[in-house]
């Protein structure tokens, strides 16, 4: 044949050898197109019959042609035109084969192509059906470094689909991508991350990965150098933080103060993923107690007033379960901002995150400095939802107006916002959850002379002495009382219209009480009846 050609002009040659030469020619001019790079073989690929001789020597080549013509292929198939013809030409079956039976540079070249060809999604079942999960396993976990890469790549992108995904964890894929993110370069590990990650949205595959120790590396991978990686380890530490059970290694391994750095310093991305698996997190102590020693309340709050909608809610979240914990710890959420963030959300958060909003501000206004929570304009929000919300936000927000009723300030502000006719309201119409609630919240406002007369005009004798009638727990029922008999004589009258003495009587008897207390609580109740 002679010395080979090897430029651009001379390429319809060189197909021509490949498809009719001899077996010495194919054999050359597939060295001679390997030696080419991917532009100058692409540019007269998609106008010649180059790739189908290339496919018949993968199926039926000799050793040395399979080999040349798979780098030629793996050259072709980074370009997305030239992938459709490979595919229709039969040329993923003969790939895998070369991945599973070939020489080392053969898999190698192989796993290439088939990586290339995973970037077209509608070719990913056609590589799945031919076989390939297997071989490239063993390509991730027996494989030289470029094998490994390829391989894992191709996982990764097989992983989008869930029966893939079934059967890589089948095949015991799991455990050599853990390794490979312990032991491998940073391309290998970035295409191993990847699998993972893919992977972790299956929960048989979460408790796999968990198994094989790939926690800990996750963990420290979550502080690693490379932007990528943050953001594939923190997606990990999600998905695997959704499953209870790995939680607590997750704490263990060291996981919350790398996510909380990342939602100080990282980007867009790697925050949403961190303050998510945080979300998680702190449903258990170790983490709520972790995130607050990391310093990571402050960037928790900063992210719930400036970040996406999505990282609002998660860290709102992560606030929900914080402020359940110690009363330190709600401090210091107070310190950080929290309580102005939170009301924000009162007025312009969705059904969900107000429900969480009130019920962080209810946990707060139980311990925390109610006047600073009041004056950080939590009442008028909280009021409004006494009336338009739904049940549960009504409870919260109900629970906190209870609470920040004990301060004097805010017994004046809770008035001032209409919340007395909504209290009432609530006494008369709502749950009996709500009616407890409302009438602690009443009994506190009536230690406020402004408030009794602003409770009257609101109908709230009838509503209180309906619930008299209908039975509550002792600490209400005496709190109810004290506001008809120590405000106005019609009050008495009121009260003598609607229930007589004698049901007043019974509903504060106790049968186990001794003949002088009995006698005592009749003394009490009379005299502030007749008052």
């Amino acid at each position: 044949m002679g010395q080979c050609h090897s430029t651009e002009a001379d390429i319809p040659a060189l197909v021509s050898l490949l498809s009719r030469g001899s077996s010495s020619d194919k054999k050359r001019a597939a060295v001679a197109l390997a030696k080419l790079d991917v532009d100058q073989v692409t540019a007269v690929a998609a106008t010649s019959s180059l790739i189908p001789p290339l496919v018949e020597l993968i199926r039926g080549g000799t050793k040395a042609q399979k080999t040349k013509a798979a780098l030629v292929l793996s050259k072709l198939s980074t370009k997305n035109e030239t992938r459709s013809v490979i595919v229709e030409l039969g040329g993923v079956p003969a790939l895998v084969d070369l991945v599973r039976r070939g020489s080392g540079a053969q898999k190698e070249h192989a796993v290439s192509t088939v990586f290339n060809l995973c970037m077209n999604t509608n070719y990913r079942g056609i590589i799945a059906a031919a076989g390939a999960v297997t071989p490239t396993v063993a390509l991730v976990r027996d494989g030289n470094s470029v094998q490994r890469e390829k391989a894992a790549g191709v996982l990764a992108l097989l992983a989008t689909n869930s029966d893939n995904r079934v059967a890589i964890t089948a095949a015991n894929g799991i455990y050599p991508l853990v390794q490979l993110i312990q032991t491998g370069n940073v391309p290998e590990r970035v295409n191993a991350m990847s699998a993972l990650w893919t992977l972790s949205t299956n929960d048989a595959c979460k408790a796999v990965i968990a198994a094989a120790g790939g926690i800990p590396s996750l963990a420290k991978l979550a502080c690693d150098v490379g932007e990528y990686q943050k953001e594939v380890a923190a997606g990990l530490l999600w998905n695997l933080s959704m499953a209870p059970e790995n939680r607590e290694a997750i704490a263990e391994a060291g996981g919350v103060p790398p996510l909380v750095e990342l939602l100080r310093s990282g980007n867009a991305v790697q925050k949403m993923r961190a303050v998510g698996a945080l979300a998680n997190l702190v449903t258990i102590p170790e983490c709520q107690i972790g995130v607050a020693a990391a310093g990571g309340i402050a960037p928790v709050v900063n992210l719930l007033q400036y970040g996406t909608v999505p990282q609002k809610e998660c860290a709102l979240t992560v606030l929900l379960h914080l402020s359940e914990c110690s009363r330190k710890i709600q401090a210091g959420m107070v310190a950080a901002g929290a309580v102005p963030a939170v009301v924000a959300i009162l007025y312009c958060g969705s059904d969900v995150m107000k429900q969480d909003a009130s019920r962080v501000l209810a946990n707060l206004s139980s311990s925390q400095d109610k006047s600073a929570i009041a004056g950080a304009g939590s009442i008028s929000p909280l009021v409004a939802l006494l009336w338009d919300g739904n049940s549960t936000e009504k409870l919260n927000a109900t629970i906190a107006l209870a609470n920040l009723s004990m301060d004097p300030a805010s017994r004046a502000m809770i008035a001032a916002a209409g919340g007395i006719r909504a209290l009432v309201m609530l006494v008369r119409d709502g749950s009996d959850d709500l009616k407890e609630r409302a009438a602690v919240a009443l009994f506190n406002l009536t230690l406020s002379q402004e408030n009794k007369i602003m409770i009257v005009a609101a109908g709230g004798i009838h509503a209180l002495v309906a619930l008299l009638q209908n039975g509550m727990e002792p600490r209400p029922r005496k709190g109810i009382l004290r506001l008809p008999c120590r405000t106005y004589r019609s009050m008495t009258d009121i009260l003598h219209t609607v229930v007589t003495v004698t049901t007043l009587a019974q509903k504060f008897r106790r049968l186990d009480d001794p003949p002088h207390r009995k006698a005592d609580r009749q003394q009490v109740l009379f005299g502030h009846v007749t008052q």
